[in-house]
């Protein structure tokens, strides 16, 4: 929860034009190397979903991600508006998960 508010605050700052600065590219650049630790692969998250949306999302995300993972390994650079499209897609991503967790739990609660 905690990491998804912070997609949305970074979505938000880059969106009105907020000021980055070398400090605030370094801490995204950190987080953009713990995402990849985490995820080696954006397309294979929840693979067991089929729809085609939600496959299209991942596969993009995964593209994006490698594409600002490269960049950033051979160059240290950080394409910003590369990066706000990986956010809005992680932020895609996670909301299409949460809506199914979410029904998910409602339809355990009405099973008991």
């Amino acid at each position: 929860h905690k990491n998804y508010l912070a997609i949305v605050k970074t979505i938000e700052f880059i969106q009105s034009g907020g000021r980055i600065t070398e400090d605030w590219t370094e801490e995204h650049k950190t987080h953009i190397r713990q995402w990849r630790e985490w995820i080696s692969d954006f397309s294979e998250i929840n693979e067991e979903r089929e729809d085609e949306e939600f496959r299209k999302l991942c596969n993009e995300t995964e593209t994006i991600m490698r594409y600002i993972h490269g960049t950033l390994s051979r160059a240290s650079y950080l394409d910003v508006k590369a990066y706000l499209l990986l956010l809005q897609h992680m932020k895609k991503i996670i909301d299409m998960i949460s809506d199914d967790d979410e029904m998910e739990q409602m339809m355990k609660m009405l099973s008991m």
